[in-house]
């Protein structure tokens, strides 16, 4: 017994002895400071900015609808938490609890930081501000800089890093921005129409349609993915279908197919071949990939099914 307390303590002092000869650096010891974003696509564009420099965080995890988010044990601690937190504002938060906690901790709302000095990027329908505004990858660079602003007027010493990462993230939403205006130029224009389960696309339309891309989308649902499907609403979908000859439309990934499956048994009964899209358009969501890597996905998935039949 004794002998195995000695071995104890020898292990103890061997321990304290290496720690004083070889002590963590100073990286390792210093604890990181955490950022947390209400979403997945605010998250992605922080992680480009900060490296490996913040402890990034993200409020709404998974495939959940922000439209519709609750708020859940533990969310006010990990608001509380963060020293840093940005959310996508233009209303898109609603939640009154969520709201008030997000106010209350002086959060950064990138997409009302976006209408103060850019209001012209910000699409208003029936005085209903629409808050996908990541669906535009030039409104995206804005964010970039609000957020970049942001992180060097808390973390001084490291704003070089900071620009530096924003100025290359820029650069690669340049060249993708670019690249889905090719792909969608291949489109004849006679196929331009894009019918959606929700209101999420109206940024990717106006951006890269055609100049009267406000004619050029039609959604099952409005802005908020909380709003009922009425049958007036579906046949208002299947007029816009059989005006246009439109022979696709486009599931979301997170959101039921009913109503769309419905419109294609009418659609049928009228004699038009109307198929749902080969793969999911992430509208509120990004399915495993980054930002950057979901914006190329919706543009590929849109382009390959309206060309389909060509």
């Amino acid at each position: 017994m004794n002998k195995n307390i000695f071995y104890i303590g020898v292990f103890f002092l061997s321990i304290g002895f290496f720690s004083y000869i070889f002590p963590p650096s100073e990286k390792k010891m210093e604890k990181k400071r955490v950022i947390l974003s209400t979403t997945v696509v605010i998250d992605s564009v922080v992680k480009e900015i900060v490296g490996d420099r913040w402890n990034t965080q993200l409020l709404i995890e998974g495939e959940i609808d922000p439209h519709s988010y609750q708020l859940r044990k533990g969310d006010k601690e990990k608001i509380e938490r963060a020293e840093i937190v940005f959310g996508n504002g233009l209303s898109l938060e609603h939640n009154p609890s969520l709201y008030y906690l997000l106010t209350d901790k002086k959060a950064v709302f990138v997409g009302d930081c976006v209408m103060k000095s850019h209001p012209e990027k910000i699409i208003v329908r029936k005085n209903e501000i629409d808050p996908h505004i990541w669906m535009d990858l030039s409104v995206m660079s804005v964010v970039a800089k609000v957020i970049c602003e942001k992180l060097c007027e808390v973390d001084p010493k490291n704003s070089a890093e900071y620009q530096a990462n924003t100025v290359v993230l820029e650069e690669k939403m340049a060249f993708l921005d670019k690249e889905i205006l090719e792909m969608v130029s291949k489109v004849p224009m006679d196929r331009l129409y894009l019918v959606s389960s929700h209101d999420a696309f109206n940024y990717f339309v106006k951006k890269y349609f055609i100049q009267d891309g406000d004619n050029r989308l039609f959604s099952m649902q409005g802005l908020s993915t909380e709003a009922d499907i009425s049958l007036k609403r579906i046949q208002q979908v299947i007029e816009y279908i059989k005006f246009h000859k439109i022979p696709v439309v486009f599931f979301e990934s997170n959101l039921p197919k009913d109503g769309l499956y419905k419109v294609i048994e009418i659609c049928k009964q009228f004699g038009l071949e109307v198929s749902i899209s080969s793969d999911p358009l992430y509208g509120d969501t990004l399915g495993g990939m980054t930002y950057l890597e979901m914006m190329k996905h919706n543009a590929v998935v849109i382009t390959n099914n309206l060309k389909k039949g060509m």
